[in-house]
């Protein structure tokens, strides 16, 4: 049963890889055919590269027409996206979401800018749309292996026990990995005089290691991007995906073995694009394309297929991702349904053509807008060269050597015996063609202004030639941003948007519990800590929400959005002023208004100077819940009794604390006192014992001397001559 499981699952695969290859070869000549050559052309274009029609000896100037209005639109739309805390605003589908709401627009905006890289992924993604009419990008959620490693020296071993056991505790809450590296220290040498060794030690490093998922978000080069060449949205599309540049040694992370790996070919190693984008990159590769290099290039595609997998008759769509060998599917690395039915992948185009995924660029609008700019400035500048080097007519009586010496000043020599005359040399007058090409460069001008919206207004240069009072200068100002406004709100509407749903989705798939993350530099409530840490629980949310890009304010200058602020902040005070002003205007309005003004101002971090939509709920909530002001009267007389209490309370605890300290006196005189008795009764069994020695020592030699008193006696008698009698006689009587 097994064996015809795996064969049924094999033959399905075989046809899956058949449709995924007529589906990619399609997407990739569409490619080719309809975008490839633009593509090539706008970054030549970009680039001011060579025309082709260039001749020997004339101006080969280059105008700029594209770069500059590409470059012009970029601040403006980066100003949309990129300057502010609240690129999106999350809104409640359901009553009971508006927790989640507030949580999803501050997580995830956090999550693209600062987890991501959002600035710099906005910057390519809205310049690749300008220029090359449809951009890429996608979210993925790619598993990451952490890894934490702590030292350990010298650790005690009740100490290692205890945090042994915290440690494999913490690793079983996270589902990680501990590898304990921790071995006993050589036994120290005992203290001199110490009856006990030294207790053991334990030192060595503990390294913790689990898999976390990480939500990601590409961009995908457009040569890359892969969909079907029929489709008219991304999302009835029968094929979507992208490819990518991995690694061998990545396929192997992925699963496949070696040998598959070693049949694989670096198909389209180098695009053409790509070698366009960087000229020297074919020049400066690395080498590495040996087929036993496990750095070596090769390609994967991650593609969202409609297939019939289970054989009902309906397609679902399908998550595959598979290997390139020569441009043939090879192993299938990840094959599963895709059941959040819309492809986490990312089209931008700035202006949209109807029933069709590619738009327009601005390349579109420019091209021969900068071929006649390339024209005109060329015809120009040769004509100054000729007016200001006209060509000489001349006889033969010129030396015609000294024309050739064009050095200010050199004279002309005459042939041997002529004199220069006016027959003999004329300058031939070339007519000046300066105004006429200024007026053509003029009215090329003015054609870029109409189709593009840039202005030498919006870019910071004076029209001489616009109305010169303030009113025309907002009019004109005001039509061209409305046009690059337009931009910023279909991409906003077409791309951004669908960016932050694939990036909700996303997160709820990845979440496994709280999140907790910095919000950026502490605000004026710093001392409540809420300004700069926040958390919230993405598998609480719904699984899916509504949400809106605000790009009202992304156009004009900065004088103009701040005067339009000011005005906005000064109606809200004059409501909230009037009688039943806050039912028509809340707090929470005018801190967003204020908000704004310091977002236009160029400050990113407004918590700064004002509180967040957080702190704000969370003070009202507080000042709801505390309790009305107190009667004034009322309020003396608790006033009066709090401090007579607290006075009471000061003599009482004076008291305690003067009993206390004579108890402490007392006690401390007390052991003075029998410190004092045990020291003197010391002294007196001292002076006792030297006292009865002393008394020994002078009773033994009491008795020493009574005993040779009493033997001189005795031999002093006459009768008892005893020894040495004669020596006593001889020392009484003398010689």
């Amino acid at each position: 049963m097994a064996n015809a499981d795996r064969y049924e699952r094999d033959e399905r695969e075989e046809k899956l890889k058949a449709v995924l290859f007529r589906e990619e070869q399609a997407a990739r000549q569409w490619q080719e055919s309809d975008l490839t050559a633009v593509r090539e052309a706008s970054l030549a274009f970009y680039d001011r590269g060579p025309t082709g029609d260039e001749i020997e000896g004339q101006s080969r100037i280059v105008t700029s027409e594209y770069a500059d209005t590409v470059e012009s639109i970029m601040p403006a739309l980066m100003r949309v996206f990129a300057s502010g805390e609240d690129i999106v605003q999350f809104t409640p589908d359901n009553p009971g979401d508006e927790q989640a709401a507030r949580e999803a627009s501050d997580y995830i905006p956090h999550l693209f800018m600062r987890e991501n890289e959002g600035f710099t992924w906005l910057y390519w993604f809205l310049k690749d749309a300008l220029m090359y009419r449809l951009a890429w990008g996608a979210v993925d959620i790619e598993d990451v292996e952490e890894v934490k490693r702590t030292t350990v020296e010298a650790l005690p071993a009740d100490a290692w026990v205890v945090m042994q056991g915290e440690i494999l505790q913490r690793a079983r809450k996270i589902e990680a990995d501990v590898t304990f590296e921790v071995e006993q220290d050589e036994p120290a040498e005992p203290l001199p005089g110490a009856a006990m060794p030294m207790p053991p030690t334990f030192s060595g490093a503990i390294t913790v290691r689990r898999t976390v998922k990480k939500v990601r978000v590409d961009n995908i080069a457009p040569e890359d991007g892969l969909v079907s060449p029929m489709a008219r949205h991304i999302d009835s599309a029968s094929f979507v995906g992208y490819r990518k540049e991995v690694t061998a040694s990545d396929l192997r992370l992925m699963g496949l073995d070696q040998e598959t790996i070693d049949d694989l070919s670096p198909d389209d190693l180098y695009t053409v694009e790509q070698a366009q984008r960087q000229p020297d990159v074919i020049q400066a590769a690395s080498g590495r394309d040996t087929r036993d290099d496990s750095e070596r290039t090769l390609w994967v595609v991650v593609a969202f297929v409609k297939f019939d997998w289970d054989g009902d008759g309906i397609s679902e769509m399908r998550r595959v991702v598979y290997a390139h060998a020569g441009g043939q599917v090879s192993s299938i690395i990840d094959n599963e349904e895709w059941i959040d039915g819309v492809a986490p992948v990312i089209p931008g185009s700035p202006i949209l053509m109807s029933h069709t995924i590619e738009g327009r660029s601005l390349f579109d609008q420019v091209k021969d807008i900068q071929e006649i700019g390339t024209a005109v400035a060329r015809g120009m500048l040769d004509n100054m060269y000729l007016v200001n080097r006209p060509r000489p007519a001349v006889s033969d009586a010129v030396d015609l050597a000294s024309l050739i010496d064009w050095t200010p000043g050199m004279p002309i020599r005459m042939r041997q015996g002529q004199k220069p005359t006016p027959d003999n040399l004329a300058w031939i007058t070339v007519p000046s063609q300066m105004n006429q090409a200024l007026a053509v460069l003029q009215w090329k001008d003015e054609i870029q202004q109409k189709r593009t919206g840039v202005t030498p207004n919006n870019q910071g240069v004076p029209d001489e030639a616009m109305n010169p009072t303030a009113t025309g200068a907002a009019i004109v100002t005001s039509a061209a941003d409305a046009r690059i406004e337009l931009i910023a709100r279909t991409l906003a509407e077409t791309s951004i948007k669908r960016l932050f749903r694939l990036l909700y989705r996303a997160v709820k798939r990845a979440a496994s519990g709280e999140v907790r993350y910095w919000k950026g530099m502490p605000g004026v409530d710093a001392m409540m800590g809420t300004a700069s840490w926040a958390s919230c629980d993405p598998t609480k949310w719904p699984d899916d929400m509504s949400l809106q890009v605000d790009v009202g304010l992304g156009t004009g200058n900065k004088h103009q959005q701040l005067q339009s602020l000011a005005l906005i902040a000064q109606g809200q005070k004059e409501l909230l002023g009037a009688p039943g002003g806050p039912l028509a205007v809340t707090l929470e309005q005018c801190a967003n208004t204020f908000r704004k003004m310091v977002q236009v101002a160029g400050f990113k971090n407004t918590g700064q100077f004002v509180n967040g939509p957080q702190q704000i709920a969370l003070a009202q909530q507080q000042s709801k819940a505390a309790p009305p002001p107190p009667d004034p009267g009322m309020a003396a007389v608790q006033m009066q009794a709090r401090l007579e209490q607290a006075r009471q309370q000061s003599e009482a605890q004076l008291a305690r604390q003067k009993l206390a300290s004579d108890l402490q006196l007392k006690r401390e005189a007390a052991l003075a006192e029998r410190q004092l008795q045990r020291e003197q009764a010391a002294l007196d069994m001292q002076l006792a014992r030297e006292k009865a020695a002393l008394d020994a020592e002078l009773k033994r030699q009491q008795l020493e001397a009574e005993a040779r008193l009493k033997g001189l006696e005795i031999l002093a008698r006459p009768n008892h001559p005893g020894p040495g009698a004669s020596e006593i006689r001889q020392q009484q009587v003398g010689p």
